[in-house]
């Protein structure tokens, strides 16, 4: 990617390039799904990414324009609309995302990969191995098993614990 652009605009097309990521509220986005798909053929052609905060203006993303948008091509990026959001969870924000996916087949951990990595989204998930660095997060259950009902009680970043509940 080779720039990262903000666009929320009705017709977003002209103002965006090839190998852009685009990051977008939807703000402008059309609500009709013939129109969204109109929309999402001709924003498709260009960017290599595009990212829309949910749940702001749409609760998730909206099935006409992601049905297009993975046929043609470029990455799927997954966002909450932080900091308008009050509680800002990445496990809330990939149940917001990625519900459209998780209907078709994609499951939980797929979607909130698409949330937390957008830049390797079309990579296989890793695996953490001996040796290897993590910021981990620590739920106080299984956030796979109990999506909606998982907390966060710590997370660390390079080591050092960042936040603990």
């Amino acid at each position: 990617m080779g720039w990262v652009h903000v666009v929320d605009v009705p017709e977003p097309a002209p103002w965006v390039r090839p190998g852009q990521l685009v990051l977008t509220t939807g703000y402008a986005w059309p609500r009709k799904a013939p129109a969204l798909r109109r929309f999402a053929e001709e924003l498709a052609a260009e960017p290599a990414a595009i990212a829309l905060a949910v749940p702001r203006f749409f609760e998730t993303f909206p099935e006409p324009a992601l049905s297009v948008l993975a046929r043609a091509g470029p990455a799927l990026a997954f966002s909450s609309d932080a900091p308008v959001v009050r509680e800002v969870s990445p496990l809330k924000g990939a149940l917001a995302a990625g519900r459209p996916l998780m209907g078709r087949g994609i499951p939980l951990e797929r979607a909130l990969f698409y949330y937390t990595r957008p830049e390797a989204s079309a990579l296989p998930p890793a695996g953490l191995w001996p040796g290897e660095r993590a910021d981990p997060v620590v739920f106080d259950r299984d956030p796979l098993a109990h999506p909606e009902e998982a907390r966060v009680v710590r997370v660390e970043v390079d080591g050092v614990a960042v936040f603990t509940a």
